[in-house]
């Protein structure tokens, strides 16, 4: 009897385990896909605890938290050597950095917008390219669209070239600068616009 019932003990206990070898693996390869880049780590470091659950049985589970992603991009170099993960899964490989947290500030509010500058910070110190364009548009004229006047005086005060030119042929603001690009915002909603036309102001 007690043989038979180590036998059966033992095939619950590796049943268990295969189960949660099974529910862990999504979660592994979620890890894996968010993680494997800077970019990958920079989406996780901005979102909250709670959208990335540590339940394998979560649709959105993974592994890393944001703090580990934060503290990650803060420690090593490696993750900024690569486009590897959901980055090259989803072509996102020619967005700068800067642009991708710049994006974020738009949806961050309190502490998660505290978290997202500086997390920019970081990446400024690093040397990350401020004026680099992405579809067309440079972080610069990304603060301006989003009427972000911290994220733009942030840009400003670290060296990025309100000079740069909009990029995207057939469109009106084809070869804005961002003065030009913030005047065209400005005369087609001054109460918005007013903020990020009075800090390149004096840089003009």
């Amino acid at each position: 009897m007690s043989g038979a019932f180590g036998k059966r003990f033992a095939l619950i206990v590796g049943g268990l385990l295969f189960a949660v070898v099974l529910a862990a693996s999504p979660m592994a390869n979620r890890t894996w896909l968010w993680s494997a880049d800077a970019q990958g780590l920079a989406a996780v470091a901005l979102m909250k605890p709670e959208e990335v659950p540590l339940n394998p049985f979560d649709q959105n589970s993974m592994l890393i938290q944001p703090d580990l992603a934060l503290w990650m991009l803060e420690t090593f170099d490696w993750p900024y050597e690569r486009c590897a993960g959901i980055t090259l899964r989803m072509d996102w490989c020619d967005q700068p950095l800067i642009s991708l947290v710049g994006a974020s500030l738009d949806m961050q509010v309190g502490l998660q917008r505290e978290r997202a500058f500086g997390l920019l910070r970081h990446l400024i110190g690093r040397g990350e390219p401020l004026n680099t364009r992405h579809h067309g548009f440079a972080p610069i004229h990304d603060a301006i669209l989003f009427a972000d006047v911290r994220y733009l005086q942030v840009l400003l005060d670290s060296g990025a070239d309100p000079a740069t030119k909009i990029d995207r042929p057939g469109k009106s603001v084809n070869r804005f600068d961002a003065f030009q690009f913030a005047r065209y915002l400005e005369s087609r909603d001054p109460l918005r616009f007013a903020g990020v036309a009075r800090v390149l102001a004096e840089y003009n």
